[in-house]
């Protein structure tokens, strides 16, 4: 795990300024490589800092040149399947290091292109081939890991974070209007959009060729898509997935540093620690909600003795910080996010790993992923029963509605059943604003937005409208909800130099799961059925049947805590004003404060917009 960063113009740049903003993901080590092509007068220019977790000798040092040097490769990831990519095409080379860079760069030397659909892992990296004056973008199948870029006919821009591109104070940061209204109406963006009109990431399962003529041009081309297989669910596609589980496991374990394990008492983290040996390290943060004591740490201890596994425990408690503490919080994740995604566990997630790697660990594994693999969110079983639910909605509103965790998803519900696109329906889902906010929201919001949203998430879904409205739901989620959670992943980890790997969430799992029927995961009393029935074989499935907090801070409080007169002084910005109607904040705010509904997750995530004007504008 490392970070790159490159500039191809026809002026020499600062790449130092542009790691020195990176450090942080790789504290162990630094690289640059400059080339100067007279044929067109580019500069083309690599950087990378070092995370060392795979050949921690000189030998794997990056920039990585071949022997001829007509291949250079700026790397960040993990290859799980690299030694047997070498020993399967290479094994006729004489390698000077035991890393995975340089199988990847002798792969595409010997293959081109074709070569990347081999990968198996999370990455990121791009390729200079000096024979055809080309550079390769290239992002893994899921989008684990990002790669963000900004370019035009004359300058190519890319890093593994924005703060890099910003440091050259010379490309065009201008805000997406139709990024703002996708994030009111989730919480984040889709890929491969950023927030900022000219920066995006490379779109997962795809490289981009940008091909150094006289004038840059480049050609996007995807290498994965999930893949359209008949619906099955038999005993041996039990079986098949069981073995792909552990396969995929021990994959993930390929390191030459300790591995160690974010775990919190639920069926995805349960289910690493159960596979796990004594040499994976398991952590658990203790993030009580107010006034009451946390059931996730009473479960992970019994779900633990019962496994015989020892696990630390991090206590994190955001109560004990001040109102103004919390909106420094609030701003910090602004910053570090980078991209338009407001996810308070962002604090969480830094601190965790800030423990890991005080404690030796540069690798964590982690349940994410399991969620959207395993169709374990409640949403899921909404659209799978939507005509149940949609039946009897009228009498289970007024019994909802007397239990905190649904009161504030009410809206959401009704809204699910009364649209007729399904794209809006799944956004009311994840979202807390629906499209009707959005007129009363933004200034001089335009319907067409609206419309393009859909169009949008429609090309998502159009190969797979013969699938279940469920399996469509995941696509979705593929490159919605769950990269978003894997950007949070990444940039709070990094901050604290540590890894995170995703044992659950691979192309292979998403691509058996979603030909496997629904009813295989989802029943009226449980979800993620296949993972239950491997973990029942250990533990008492009664561990499990518990609504679970996981590792978020309780946001009700949070919001309390800042107060009603400092956030209306807050929100009383220019800035912010200029985009999102003052009146329309001043509502919700007066609305949560006297009871009558509870805004606490609208407020955030318009406090998190706030700040991250504040700082981009």
């Amino acid at each position: 795990m490392c970070g790159i960063v490159g500039t191809i113009s026809k002026d020499r740049n600062n790449i130092n300024a542009m790691l020195d903003c990176i450090h942080h993901r790789g504290p162990d080590g630094y690289g640059t490589y400059h080339d100067y092509n007279s044929k067109n007068n580019f500069h083309i220019q690599f950087g990378h800092k070092r995370l060392e977790i795979i050949d921690l000798t000189e030998n794997a040092s990056q920039p990585f040149l071949t022997i001829n040097e007509f291949y250079v490769i700026t790397f960040n990831g993990e290859i799980y399947n690299y030694k047997d990519l070498k020993k399967k095409y290479l094994k006729e080379l004489t390698f000077k290091s035991e890393s995975d860079t340089e199988v990847i760069i002798e792969l595409y030397k010997k293959f081109g292109t074709k070569s990347f659909a081999w990968l198996k892992g999370m990455f990121a990296f791009a390729i200079y081939d000096k024979t055809i004056n080309s550079v390769f973008l290239v992002r893994d199948s899921l989008g684990i890991k990002p790669l963000y870029f900004y370019s035009n006919e004359k300058e190519l821009y890319f890093s593994s974070e924005i703060k890099s591109l910003k440091s050259l104070k010379k490309i065009d940061l201008s805000i997406c209007n139709d990024s703002i209204c996708e994030f009111l109406l989730n919480g984040f963006v889709y890929e491969p959009n950023t927030g900022f009109k000219n920066i995006n990431k490379v779109f997962p399962g795809s490289y981009i060729e940008f091909s150094l003529d006289n004038i840059i041009t480049s050609k996007k081309e995807k290498y994965w898509a999930p893949q359209k297989k008949n619906n099955i669910c038999n005993k041996n596609s039990r079986k098949e997935l069981l073995d792909l589980i552990n396969k995929e496991y021990k994959n993930h374990l390929i390191s030459d540093v300790p591995i160690g394990l974010f775990y919190s008492g639920g069926i995805d983290s349960s289910l690493l620690l159960a596979m796990g040996d004594k040499t994976t390290n398991p952590y658990f943060i203790d993030s009580p909600a107010k006034n009451k004591n946390n059931k996730d740490l009473i479960y992970a201890k019994l779900i633990a003795n019962k496994l015989k596994k020892k696990f630390e425990i991090l206590h994190f408690n955001k109560s004990s910080k001040n109102g103004e503490d919390i909106l420094k919080s609030v701003k910090y994740v602004a910053k570090q996010s980078e991209e338009l995604i407001a996810d308070f566990t962002f604090t969480v997630s830094e601190e965790i790993s800030k423990k890991a790697k005080k404690n030796g660990h540069k690798v964590m594994l982690s349940g994410m992923g399991g969620d959207e693999m395993f169709l374990g969110y409640p949403r899921y079983k909404l659209i799978y029963y939507e005509r149940f639910y949609k039946l009897f909605n009228i009498f289970l509103k007024p019994i909802l509605c007397k239990f905190n965790f649904f009161s504030k998803k009410i809206e959401r519900f009704n809204s699910f059943f009364e649209k007729k696109e399904f794209v809006l329906r799944y956004s009311n889902l994840i979202g807390y604003f629906n499209e009707k906010d959005l007129e009363k929201i933004i200034r001089g919001f335009d319907s067409k937005q609206i419309e393009k949203y859909v169009l949008k998430l429609d090309n998502f879904i159009n190969p797979y409208l013969d699938y279940s409205k469920t399996k469509q739901a995941q696509i979705l989620d593929l490159y919605g909800f769950l990269s978003h959670n894997f950007m949070v992943a990444d940039k709070s980890s990094m901050l604290a130099g540590v890894e995170i790997r995703v044992p659950l969430a691979t192309p292979e799992i998403f691509n058996f799961n979603l030909s496997i029927k629904t009813k295989y995961f989802i029943s009226l009393f449980n979800q993620k059925k296949p993972l239950l029935k491997i973990l029942r074989t250990v533990l008492p499935l009664k561990y499990f049947n518990r609504p679970k907090q996981g590792f978020n801070p309780d946001l009700d409080f949070i919001i309390d805590k800042i107060g009603e007169d400092k956030l209306l002084e807050v929100f009383n910005s220019i800035k912010f004003s200029k985009i999102i109607s003052y009146n329309f904040t001043k509502e919700l705010i007066y609305q949560h404060f006297n009871d009558e509904k509870n805004n606490s997750y609208k407020i955030y995530q318009l406090l998190y917009f706030k700040y991250w004007i504040d700082l981009n504008m």
